[in-house]
């Protein structure tokens, strides 16, 4: 009896070590991205340093915004970096403000194309391929001509 007892607990012993084996060599292997996915997560990223970039811009023109109006308001020119009068502080004003309006703009569509790339990556099951490389083309194309 103590001789089937040896057996069948070597045996189990053996298929338990086999199995954990099994089991982490499976968990190690990397699962194959389609080349679209990994396109759009890269685009992804592209997205983020575009958004960044815009908002460094966004904060240069409130602090311009910020020095014109206490300029005006001091009615000292010396606060300045630029060579301006006082009458045209607020066309410049105005213009900044506009151009701001404009990168906030940008930013939205930004965000929402990125999220709609980060939904088509997350539907479950068959994903639209033909889809989601039609839309990183379009935003491979606004990146050329507007997010400069």
């Amino acid at each position: 009896m103590s001789n089937v007892l040896y057996i069948l607990l070597g045996v189990g012993i053996g298929l338990a070590a086999i199995l954990v084996t099994v089991i982490l060599i499976i968990k190690r292997k990397k699962k194959e991205q389609h080349p679209i996915e990994s396109r759009a997560e890269n685009m992804g990223i592209m997205i983020n340093q575009r958004v960044l970039s815009i908002n460094s811009r966004v904060e240069k023109l409130d602090t311009d915004i910020t020095t014109l109006l206490a300029a005006k308001e001091k009615e000292d020119l010396s606060i300045l970096d630029m060579e301006i009068t006082l009458e045209e502080i607020p066309e410049k004003i105005e213009k900044n403000k506009t151009e701001i309006n404009s990168y906030i703009a940008d930013i939205k569509d930004l965000r929402d194309y990125k999220t709609e790339i980060e939904d088509i990556l997350k539907t479950k099951g068959e994903k639209d391929w033909k889809k989601l490389e039609k839309l990183l083309e379009f935003v491979k194309e606004k990146f050329q001509y507007r997010y400069v």
